[in-house]
């Protein structure tokens, strides 16, 4: 029997409230499959979310897209001293 995992994204809450289930001691397996993801993907969410809340992540998105804007600016800036 072969497993079929067709692509899926999860919001980053969904990640996080992961995380805090593994945190609190459940089960990694029975978590996998409950999230239909693979320990790979796991180990992953744990590199790039471990300690954050969905407070955090949201901080985190607002500085991503502060940074966005800035670096907008630069640009356009930078553009505008070539002429």
């Amino acid at each position: 029997m072969e497993l079929t995992h067709s692509p899926k994204r999860h919001a980053k809450d969904q990640i996080i409230a992961a995380l805090k289930e593994a945190q609190a001691g459940s089960v990694r397996r029975s978590l996998y499959r409950r999230h239909c993801v693979l320990n790979m993907t796991f180990s992953e969410w744990q590199a790039n979310y471990a300690g954050l809340d969905i407070s955090g992540e949201k901080k985190l998105r607002q500085r991503k897209e502060n940074n966005r804007r800035w670096r907008q600016i630069v640009t356009e800036q930078a553009l505008v001293i070539q002429r």
